[in-house]
């Protein structure tokens, strides 16, 4: 969100043309993955399996195929989508 949107959401919507897959914009795939991951992360302890029936509490974090998904499309769309992200080497650390 800080790199690509600078924290805006409607700069979500913001792409190149060839930076989207069935003309969804690939921020969109992101997003969604995004939270289907932190609902997860955030059901992830024991409280949330007894609270609620271990079937409803499954169902839910079966949904982390979803989200795998959501992720692949997102990073092709955009990785390979036109214009192509050129490659480079990030410094780490001030380095």
């Amino acid at each position: 969100m800080h790199y690509g949107n600078s924290w805006k959401v409607a700069n979500l919507l913001e792409v190149e043309p060839g930076q989207t897959f069935l003309r969804v914009p690939f921020t969109l795939f992101g997003v969604g993955a995004l939270a289907i991951l932190t609902v997860m992360a955030l059901t992830s302890w024991d409280y949330f399996l007894h609270a609620w029936t271990p079937r409803r509490w499954k169902l839910l974090h079966m949904a982390v195929y979803a989200g795998y998904a959501l992720v692949v499309v997102h990073f092709t769309t955009r990785f390979v989508g036109d214009p192509p992200v050129k490659w480079k080497f990030l410094p780490c650390c001030g380095w």
